[in-house]
């Protein structure tokens, strides 16, 4: 081992760097060579042995059974291979000198000898956690910020929980991320908040301005009796208003971040609103055709009477309201299992590399079920309005004292052409522009209830407060049927007062 030493200190500088007179081998060397000496000490052991071809293993049983001192301490081997040694434990100070700070063997271990100095020469010890800076929102302060450490805020996905510090790109990306809606607030251009004020306030207008016609269809249809409400069938038009009701209070359950239970409630509340509109509009022409066309139809071609006029064995009122109700098993059936089976939830979904907590599907099937679901009940709705567009036809030729013929159809037709535009257009904005998808389908849930009830009640609400105030004998009675004027439409003179009551 001396003589290693010795040719170390006898080496050119210029050829050798770090070589030569007056210097020391470094630690690292001493140790390569040890090793190197040892793998040659343990193949001489082999060769001793008569062993001249000796394998991986031979050579390491003879390099654990070496044992011999050299210039660093004793070399032995443990059983696991590793070296029996003293180690050093450099640092590099500021004047660029290496010190040794520690020293360790397998019977004292680590041991401190000298202070570890830092890049900027002191012994504190530096933050070696970097990160980069990044900017957030604050939910609860309302205000963005800059953390430039990048760990004094802790960011949080912005799921169910009310959450206070979000990534800053979810400022004004309009996705609903905090609870109190102020990342989408007033500094953001589209505002939801200032939607949800101006469009609530409208929406709010037209609910109160829709109860209060509820009290005239009762007082008017039932008890003050007037055949502009009593002929137009009075349990149709309270159904008209309650599912308008329904219809516009269902937009409120799209304010605001989403919940669990606010999407349970656009399900319901929408879902019977629409279903039940779209069965009382078809219930109406159903049963409009089956006392007047169907049974021409049935008196021609089956019992060959000459008999006129419509019969039934239920009174009109009741008569309606079974088919109405026949109509709702089927998309009440469809509602419940839409609930138990894909249950509407609110989970994150990730929308261009973006996590946002959103209304989705959850249940049994996840997702697809939703969608499957809700075509169903579009695709029953759009069947009911299509009848009812055919059934008016059917019926095209039933005197207009008898029904809202002409108001049917239109508000029927209003229905067909407003959902076959608003669909498929909300479809394709709800992940590109959340705020005008939002606003698309509200305007037009609103529009649509709204249009189909005071397309029927306007009418009405004329004749009771202008018209017959002038021709006070055009509306009074008791439901013998109303006076017919000249020039009024088709009418058909063979048709008695019991057919008027009859058709509502």
């Amino acid at each position: 081992m001396k003589s290693f030493f010795d040719r170390w200190t006898d080496l050119d500088p210029d050829v050798y760097f770090g070589a030569g007179p007056g210097t020391e081998p470094p630690l690292f060397s001493l140790l390569s060579y040890e090793a190197t000496f040892a793998a040659a000490m343990a193949v001489q052991s082999e060769f001793e042995k008569a062993n001249f071809q000796p394998n991986g293993t031979a050579l390491y049983g003879s390099a654990l059974a070496n044992e011999f001192t050299t210039l660093t301490g004793l070399f032995k081997l443990e059983e696991n291979g590793d070296r029996q040694a003293a180690y050093q434990v450099v640092n590099l100070y500021p004047d660029r000198e290496f010190v040794q700070t520690f020293s360790w063997d397998v019977n004292n271990e680590l041991v401190p000898i000298a202070p570890t100095r830092w890049h900027d020469g002191s012994t504190n010890i530096p933050d070696l956690d970097v990160r980069e800076e990044f900017d957030f929102w604050s939910c609860h302060d309302k205000e963005s910020g800059t953390d430039e450490t990048g760990k004094q805020i802790d960011l949080r996905k912005p799921d169910g929980d009310d959450v206070n510090y979000i990534k800053g790109d979810y400022e004004c990306d309009q996705f609903i991320d905090c609870h109190n809606m102020s990342d989408e607030g007033y500094q953001c251009t589209p505002s939801f908040i200032i939607a949800f004020i101006i469009v609530g306030i409208l929406t709010g207008i037209v609910i109160l301005v829709s109860c209060l016609l509820l009290p005239v269809v009762l007082v008017f249809g039932i008890c003050v009796r007037r055949h502009r409400i009593f002929l137009s069938g009075t349990v149709f038009l309270i159904i008209l208003v309650l599912s308008s009701l329904l219809g516009f209070v269902s937009t409120y359950a799209w304010y605001g971040k989403p919940h669990v239970v606010s999407c349970n409630f656009q399900l319901w509340l929408f879902g019977l609103a629409t279903t039940a509109l779209a069965c009382a509009l078809f219930a109406k022409n159903f049963r409009l055709w089956r006392s007047t066309a169907a049974t021409s139809f049935v008196r021609k071609y089956f019992t060959k009477s000459d008999t006129k006029g419509a019969s039934s064995p239920l009174p009109p009122e009741l008569e309606f309201t079974i088919y109405w109700a026949l109509l709702m098993l089927f998309p009440l059936l469809i509602i419940i299992l839409w609930t138990a089976i894909s249950t509407p939830t609110a989970d994150m979904v990730e929308i261009d590399d973006e996590d946002h907590y959103l209304c989705t599907t959850g249940g049994v099937t996840g997702e697809p079920g939703g969608i499957v679901f809700f075509f169903i009940l579009v695709g029953y709705c759009g069947f009911l309005l299509f009848g009812s567009l055919f059934l008016s036809f059917l019926v095209r030729h039933v005197p207009r004292p008898f029904m809202d013929k002409r108001l049917m159809s239109i508000s029927v037709f209003n229905l067909t052409f407003l959902s076959a535009v608003v669909i498929p257009v909300f479809f394709v904005l709800r992940y590109i522009s959340p705020f005008a998808a939002w606003l698309v389908r509200t305007l037009a849930v609103i529009y649509g209830f709204g249009s189909t009830l005071y397309i029927h009640m306007i009418p009405k609400l004329v004749g009771l407060f202008l018209i017959d105030k002038l021709q006070p004998n055009q509306g009074d009675g008791t439901g013998a049927g109303p006076a017919l004027r000249p020039g009024g439409g088709d009418l058909d003179p063979s048709m008695s007062a019991s057919n008027t009551q009859s058709v509502g």
